[in-house]
């Protein structure tokens, strides 16, 4: 037999899938300017967001931010706690907020058996919002250096350097630029010996590498 939600737990989610018995997650106040997760580190817990807002933030190695969001009441930040794997982000409370907290050990033994159906779609799910963060990222800069990025991401997606088969006005249109701004972008990288004289292929990663991360 379930056991009755507390009042200020009945609208919530994670209170609902923790019956029976308590939710595991703990509530507590904090002021705005917490720091909830931080960036580059992994994160020690999950955090269910009650009441107030955070702000969501990233910076790239050239100190330069690339993403600025915020949550409100009914988020939960820190699912990378589940993979254990070093945040691309950081959370903060942007105004005083109510949470609920639970350790990322205890985190993962809540969420439980991960080879199921339902593990490993959230397992794709968050494959799938990391990598839409890179493409948002990739999308940054000037036009040399994101055509480097995705051309070094396809590399990478598809261990080779087959030529890329596809009309440039299409790969312009995925990159956000004009078709002739890719076609400086690629003269650029055939001049740097990158690239193929003729078509898209890479003939140089290493070279690639050097113009993806030249900056913005």
């Amino acid at each position: 037999m379930k056991l009755p939600l507390r009042s200020e737990c009945a609208s919530c989610a994670l209170g609902r899938v923790s019956q029976p018995g308590p939710c595991p997650f703990h509530d507590q106040a904090r002021p705005a300017g917490s720091v909830l997760l931080a960036q580059g580190e992994r994160a020690k817990a999950a955090w269910y967001l009650r009441e107030g807002t955070a702000l969501l933030s990233s910076v790239n190695e050239g100190g330069d931010e690339t993403l600025c969001a915020l949550r409100g009441p009914g988020s939960v930040l820190g699912l990378e706690a589940l993979h254990d794997r070093p945040l691309e982000y950081e959370a903060w409370a942007l105004s005083d907020v109510v949470v609920c907290r639970l350790d990322a050990a205890a985190f993962r033994a809540w969420v439980g058996d991960r080879n199921s159906p339902l593990g490993a779609m959230l397992d794709l799910s968050l494959q799938e919002g990391w990598q839409r963060q890179h493409e948002r990222i990739a999308l940054s800069g000037r036009a040399v250096v994101r055509l480097a990025r995705f051309l070094l991401e396809r590399r990478r997606m598809e261990a080779g350097d087959r030529p890329l088969a596809v009309e440039q006005q299409v790969v312009a249109r995925m990159l956000g630029m004009r078709a002739e701004t890719l076609s400086r972008a690629l003269a650029q990288l055939r001049d740097a010996g990158a690239i193929a004289p003729h078509g898209i292929q890479v003939l140089d990663a290493a070279v690639l590498e050097r113009l993806a991360g030249s900056g913005e």
